[in-house]
Formats: structure tokens, C-alpha cells, sequence
């Protein structure tokens, strides 16, 4: 159970190093603002 908490945490901090990664490249702000809630959502709901 731990293991899988874990590994899942891992790809949270994963997809949230890849999205400031790519809002970095990205000019528009509004968007950079608006991409990391949602990846901090995402992930959670999908199992």
C-alpha cells in the first residue's frame, strides 16, 4: 500500500516537473498560471 502511495507521488512530482519544464518554454502567462493546478488535479483523478 505504501509502495503504491509512493510510486504515485512520484509521478505527481514527475508531471508537475514536466509541466513547469513546458510553461517555462511558454511565453503566455496566463496559461503557465492556470497548467499547474491542473496537473496537481490530474493526476489524482485518474488512478
Amino acid at each position: 500500500m505504501f509502495y503504491l502511495i509512493r510510486g504515485h507521488f512520484k509521478q505527481v512530482l514527475r508531471s508537475i516537473a514536466l509541466t513547469l519544464t513546458y510553461t517555462k518554454t511558454l511565453s503566455n502567462s496566463y496559461f503557465s498560471v492556470f497548467s499547474v493546478p491542473l496537473w496537481l488535479v490530474f493526476p489524482v483523478l485518474i488512478p
